[in-house]
């Protein structure tokens, strides 16, 4: 039960520091900054990393769960993707 609460925290947290970029890039319709933001959130490594770039999906995909795990190097343009 700690685990999945600090888990959701943890979601929470990048979910507030994706944000910025995420709006910057129109919420993924502005496809410049959307890939830009894609590729240097593919560079952070590890599992904080992982959390990073599930959050900034779930801002710009038109679906992408909490649940998912996405690893370094791994960039997932365009936008429009499920």
């Amino acid at each position: 039960m700690l685990k999945r609460a600090l888990k959701t925290a943890l979601f929470w947290c990048f979910l507030l520091v994706s944000f910025p970029p995420a709006a910057v890039s129109a919420f993924g319709r502005w496809t410049a900054a959307y890939e830009l933001f894609a590729h240097v959130y593919a560079l952070a490594p590890g599992l904080l990393g992982d959390y990073l770039r599930i959050a900034y999906y779930k801002l710009t995909l038109a679906e992408c769960s909490l649940s998912s795990r996405i690893s370094f190097g791994f960039v997932l343009p365009p936008s429009e993707a499920r």
